[in-house]
């Protein structure tokens, strides 16, 4: 294959400075990189583990669509992942990957998500009225924290039906949440054996230890008592009920949509308060929008296509700050890259977060600018633009997040403004996902009180 983007010499990137920087930054340096870069590839020496940064959506098309039975989701970077995920929809392979993906396919695809509308945006109220007693009195809530209680809820009921409690909800998504930032130092250093201990293996341990605490009797109790959510098909196969590795296929399917769903999503959102301080202007077009489109009544979910402006606005977000910003795979067999060797063992990285901020396929890429997604924007390149993936390995749950995030998002603004003390500041920060290194504390501020004081 040919693709004329750039030198047929990639970009080198070796030592002790690189090494330390990823410690430090990874972001930074990898941002860094590919700045310098402008769409080559880079080889990055780590030691005695070297892996491909790739950023051009020429390079990630032939890599995630084209020749996507080359790359696989194998190698020193997965092993963190399995230790976490096993066997599942995120980090599974061919036949076992295909299995996965068809019993779980028909609960995220746009017909049911629009089906189950109606019951996701009664979750959502609900949980959103739940923030009242804060807002009336003033105190400012954690995002994170709130979107994360919010989504909770409305996935493990797609997830789990009514099987679980509220409570083991939450300690199941905070052992998902510890487990993946415990994996950060095994991701930067894939090639440590396990036997060397690094920062976060206890953490490891702990976390996912009380995740299977809490998974393994919520299967036995829905093999007694099926219903029509994931978990029951999942464990509808004759083979869970005496295979334990069948079993245990069910327990990392579970944990990969959890994290999947659950992590992503709400570290998604958490990035759309900050934008929305950050932009006054911007943000009195989402508030004029939703004000028009659902007037004095609930938000409902015929009201999702109507909000063009807030959908734009996300995607702009997921833009900017996608939470999977850096994932890898592994060429099964030689193959050439814009005249690139690679070998076959080769470990590719791939990064949305830094492939839409390619000044060649985005016009001044760092500013926050939702007209790019307008009905009217000029067409984008392809797969410049790839915060859900792309090929056949894109992610299954995209209509669910496009469609309960902006439900929450409209839910709350609905009912309130929402204000950030002035002079905060808002970093991305590596882990398995993508984090913000600070905690944002909303205020919000009903809009019933702020009419009267008008009036």
């Amino acid at each position: 294959m040919s693709i004329s983007v750039s030198s047929v010499k990639p970009m080198r990137c070796a030592g002790r400075r690189l090494i330390s920087g990823l410690l430090r930054d990874p972001i930074e340096v990898l941002e860094t990189l590919s700045a310098e870069a402008r769409g080559r590839i880079v080889e990055l020496k780590l030691g005695p583990f070297t892996a491909y940064l790739a950023t051009h959506p020429e390079h990630l098309k032939h890599i995630l669509k084209g020749n996507s039975p080359n790359y696989v989701r194998e190698g020193l970077l997965w092993q963190p992942m399995r230790r976490l995920l096993g066997d599942g929809i995120v980090t599974a392979n061919g036949a076992s990957w295909e299995r996965s993906r068809k019993s779980m396919q028909p609960f995220f695809t746009r017909r049911h998500v629009t089906a189950i509308g109606g019951s996701v945006t009664r979750t959502i109220a609900e949980q959103v009225d739940l923030l009242h007693d804060d807002a009336q009195a003033g105190k400012p809530v954690d995002t994170l924290t709130e979107i994360s209680r919010i989504l909770r809820v409305v996935f493990m009921r797609i997830l789990c039906g009514d099987r679980i409690s509220f409570d083991a909800a939450a300690r199941l998504a905070q052992s998902c949440d510890a487990a993946t930032e415990s994996i950060k130092a095994r991701l930067l250093f894939p090639f440590m054996p396990n036997t060397i201990p690094l920062p976060g293996d206890r953490a490891f341990q702990r976390a996912t230890r009380e995740i299977d605490d809490i998974i393994y009797p919520l299967m036995a109790e829905t093999e007694h008592r099926p219903g029509d959510d994931v978990i029951s098909a999942l464990c509808h196969e004759p083979e869970v009920k005496t295979d334990e590795a069948a079993r245990r296929k069910v327990r990392d399917n579970l944990i990969n949509l959890i994290g999947a769903s659950l992590e992503t999503s709400a570290r998604n959102l958490t990035w759309v308060w900050p934008m929305l301080h950050k932009h006054p202007a911007l943000a009195g077009r989402v508030y004029d929008e939703i004000a028009r489109v659902v007037g004095d009544g609930p938000v409902t979910p015929e009201h999702v296509e109507q909000l063009t402006y807030l959908r734009a606005f996300l995607r702009e977000v997921l833009r900017l700050y996608p939470s999977g910003w850096l994932f890898s795979r592994t060429a099964v067999m030689d193959d050439t890259i814009d005249g690139v060797r690679i070998q076959g063992g080769a470990t590719m990285l791939l990064s949305p977060y830094l492939t839409h901020r390619l000044e060649e396929f985005w016009d001044d890429p760092l500013a926050f600018d939702p007209g790019r997604f307008a009905e009217n924007a000029p067409r984008r390149a392809p797969y410049s633009y790839v915060p859900f993936g792309v090929g056949p390995r894109s992610c299954i749950g995209e209509h669910l997040f496009m469609t309960s995030g902006m439900l929450t998002v409209a839910t709350i603004l609905s009912k309130y403004r929402t204000e950030i003390r002035e002079g905060a500041t808002f970093t991305p920060a590596a882990g398995a996902s993508l984090r913000m290194r600070e905690s944002v504390a909303l205020t919000l501020l009903p809009l019933r009180d702020l009419s009267k004081g008008q009036d």
